[in-house]
Parts: C-alpha cells; sequence; structure tokens
C-alpha cells in the first residue's frame, strides 16, 4: 500500500488536466502531482486528505478569460439572446456556461467564438475595443 506519513506543510493545490492535483510537496519540497490516494508521485509521500481539501477551499479561485476584439461583434449592440453578459465601457463581458445547447441557445456569429472559450475552458469572453483581432474569428465592419 501507500506509505502514511502526515506532511503538515503542504502547499496550495492546484488541480492539473488529467484530475490530478499539483502542489508543492511538504517532504520533498519539489513540485508534485498528487494521485487520487493524495500520494506524491515523486517521493510517494501521503498527504492528509482533510489538509489537503482545506487548503483547496481556502485557495483562490483563477479564471480563464477569452478575449477579443469588439471587431468580431457583428453591431455594436449584438444579440446575445438569452445569454449572461455584462456591457462595460469598452465592449461586453459574456458568462461562459458549459451547460449550452450551442445550436438553439448561441446566436449564429458567437459559436465559433463560444465553442473556442469552452475548448480553453474559459469563464467568460471579453470582447474589447482594444483587444487583438483574431484572424480564425468573422471579422465584421459597423
Amino acid at each position: 500500500m501507500y506509505p502514511r506519513r502526515m506532511v503538515d506543510d503542504a502547499r496550495p493545490v492546484v488541480f492539473a488536466p488529467n484530475g490530478y492535483r499539483k502542489t508543492v510537496c511538504g517532504n520533498c519540497q519539489e513540485q508534485a502531482v498528487l494521485n487520487e490516494h493524495n500520494v506524491c508521485a515523486k517521493c510517494m509521500t501521503w498527504h492528509c486528505p482533510c489538509c489537503v481539501r482545506q487548503l483547496e477551499k481556502t485557495k483562490p479561485m483563477i479564471e480563464k478569460s477569452l478575449t477579443l476584439s469588439t471587431g468580431h461583434m457583428p453591431s455594436t449592440r449584438p444579440d446575445f439572446r438569452k445569454l449572461r453578459f455584462g456591457e462595460h465601457d469598452f465592449g461586453y463581458i459574456l458568462f461562459v456556461a458549459a451547460v449550452v445547447d450551442l445550436d438553439k441557445e448561441v446566436p449564429g456569429w458567437l459559436r465559433p467564438i463560444y465553442a473556442e472559450a469552452l475548448d480553453l475552458e474559459c469563464t467568460t469572453v471579453n470582447f474589447d475595443s482594444d483587444a487583438s483581432e483574431i484572424d480564425r474569428f468573422k471579422l465584421y465592419e459597423w
């Protein structure tokens, strides 16, 4: 089985793409990946699940945003349908929900952008007048 040594100074935890957690191991002081059993892959030290869960609750949540030029919108006041969005001084922020029917709930002009935001695991799309224009998305003249 796995060694059952307690580590008192576990560091903040970040989730890796494969579902494992990345942190700094309190035992070997190296960047470590904890498996589903909270064992450091490098030194095989077991980390207390309660301590890991507590650190996960207290660490700040960092979200990704896809930032694009407002030139990718078909007008100055585009139709977002029933999607959640907010207007700011330089454009719009659109909140990306993973449980959306792209064909029914997302307007045609927005589908490729929304799909890209989902693929990149973004929580928002920021349409900003000062942001870059991206070649793979359609540009509009208005």
